[in-house]
């Protein structure tokens, strides 16, 4: 069965829930979670997406992401991404709530941060690899990132 995400307006009331495809070929706004992973030298996680993957297949992403499905709100999904994507368990801090335009997908997304040094034991089926970068080094890379990663590093004023 095809996960079933929240479709939402401008304001985030929910409209609907539709299949994961039809949200996509739509192009219909919905639900995602953006967490950024600093470490006690202040340098952000990044994760390279498994060549697998439907959508920024080898790209440089955020820390930790993923979809808001139904029955889940912003911040269970969140918890639940870092511990499936990084196997950590921190505590998250909300950034703020906004909605994001890029090629892939239009979303409302809830950007959270949180502080671990790891370790980390990252899900090899999304991910191929995962590494702090500096700020310095995220200029070096920014050609290797994928568009909703560039939106949430300039909102954190990484770029």
């Amino acid at each position: 069965m095809d996960e079933q995400l929240i479709v939402v307006d401008e304001n985030d009331n929910v409209l609907n829930y539709l299949p994961r495809k039809i949200v996509h070929d739509q192009e219909l706004l919905h639900r995602t979670i953006s967490v950024s992973v600093y470490n006690d030298k202040g340098e952000i996680l990044l994760q390279k997406r498994s060549p697998k993957k439907d959508n920024n297949p080898g790209f440089w992403a955020n820390s930790a992401g993923g979809h808001v499905t139904k029955d889940k709100d912003y911040g269970q999904t969140a918890k639940d991404e870092v511990a499936e994507e990084l196997g950590v368990n921190p505590d998250l801090i909300l950034i703020k709530k906004m909605k994001i335009n890029d090629p892939v997908h239009t979303t409302m997304t809830c950007l959270y941060k949180t502080y671990s040094n790891g370790p980390f034991n990252f899900n090899k089926e999304e991910i191929d690899e995962i590494k702090f970068y500096s700020r310095e080094d995220l200029k070096q890379v920014q050609d290797d990132l994928s568009e909703s990663a560039k939106i949430v590093l300039k909102e954190q004023g990484l770029l």
